[in-house]
């Protein structure tokens, strides 16, 4: 595959992954507010967190993408080395990895410096294992 249709397929693939990103964040936000008391509140704290009506916030509807662009880039040099034998471990193993190295540095440093519930760090950091196990499944499966 040349450059100019690989980095097509990896954008196609990295929109098609901020999709399912976008989706789990929103899910995890509504079940946390279901399950984890003061989780809604505590997120639309306006000393913690900029409202909604801020423009600024329309970036938080850029993230997924964003990093769902880096992710299909980032495949393409971890691919062979992630073990598994189906798609699902795969992407269970790119998420474990991304976690160990991502995740659980900016969770800790979050709940350090931040004035937020352990629960919110806890919801954030669950979720964000989800998601990176979705987009790492979904470029196992179409980009292997």
């Amino acid at each position: 595959m040349e450059g100019g249709e690989r980095m097509k397929k990896n954008l196609g693939l990295g929109l098609l992954a901020g999709v399912g990103i976008l989706i789990i964040e929103m899910l995890a936000t509504q079940l946390a507010g279901l399950f984890v008391p003061g989780y809604l509140t505590e997120i639309q704290n306006g000393q913690i967190f900029r409202p909604w009506t801020d423009p600024l916030m329309m970036l938080f509807f850029v993230y997924p993408f964003l990093i769902g662009v880096i992710f299909a880039w980032f495949w393409n040099f971890i691919k062979k080395i992630v073990k598994g034998k189906t798609a699902l471990e795969k992407g269970f193993n790119f998420a474990v990895i991304y976690f160990a190295l991502a995740t659980i540095p900016g969770m800790f440093i979050t709940l350090s410096s931040f004035q937020i519930s352990f629960f919110m760090v806890l919801v954030w950091a669950i979720s964000g294992f989800v998601e990176v196990f979705f987009a790492g499944w979904l470029l196992a499966k179409l980009n292997s």
